[in-house]
């Protein structure tokens, strides 16, 4: 709305202040059914429009105590690609958002694996060094000897159930990745067509991590595919 209340200004006013500006865009936020804003508020949209949205130049310069201070703000592009440039940037900001929250919840799950992981090796360590004092304390036996074959075949089995568990691990990271590229580029084609590409590209990508998702690197290497399909 702040981009309408600017072009209106320049299209009609040769002049014009920071509460000419206020009082047009409040008026607008009155007919919309929308709360008013301070004039505090108002600089700060302004400065996020030029700073961070880069759809306007804004001329600003103090001409002493007697004389005020001039203002303009210009739109960089036609007041229709301001806003398709304005509604892409805060889809960017959702879908980046989207993937950090994403990543912390499935680190979290992984961290929770590998906790796992490490109780259970000590677990193992502690295991060992109990099966030692034993041995070192008692006469070595037929009875002795079952037993310490009895938790050579649980180690192993303990080995067998990490390697499966880092296996399924990746199986599972796999799978996340997959889930939220499907879900980032399914406005693009339709999913028939997207699904069998992503997990070919799957297939083809060597040491599949979190982080490539967070910068977005998989997301454009299947948007250069599906240009090129």
């Amino acid at each position: 709305m702040l981009i309408s209340t600017l072009n209106y200004m320049n299209l009609t006013l040769k002049k014009y202040t920071q509460s000419n500006i206020l009082y047009y865009f409040n008026n607008n936020m009155k007919r919309n059914g929308q709360k008013i804003i301070k004039i505090k508020t108002l600089q700060s949209y302004l400065y996020k429009l030029e700073k961070e949205l880069q759809v306007t130049i804004n001329y600003y310069k103090h001409l002493g105590k007697n004389y005020g201070t001039e203002i303009y703000y210009q739109l960089r592009y036609p007041k229709n690609k301001c806003y398709h440039k304005i509604n892409s940037y805060f889809k960017r900001k959702r879908e980046k958002k989207f993937n950090e929250r994403v990543y912390k919840y499935l680190c979290l799950k992984n961290i929770n694996v590998e906790k796992w992981e490490c109780i259970n090796n000590i677990n193992n360590i502690n295991n060992i060094k109990s099966q030692k004092g034993e041995n070192h304390n008692q006469k070595k036996s037929n009875k002795q000897l079952d037993k310490t074959n009895k938790y050579c075949n649980k180690s192993q089995n303990t080995m067998a159930k990490t390697t499966n568990k880092k296996e399924n691990s990746k199986k599972e990271i796999r799978n996340n990745i997959f889930s939220i590229l499907l879900e980032q580029l399914k406005q693009k084609t339709e999913t028939k067509i997207l699904a069998p590409l992503i997990k070919n590209y799957l297939d083809n990508t060597k040491n599949l991590n979190y982080t490539k998702i967070i910068n977005n690197q998989y997301y454009y290497d299947l948007l250069k595919i599906l240009e090129k399909a």
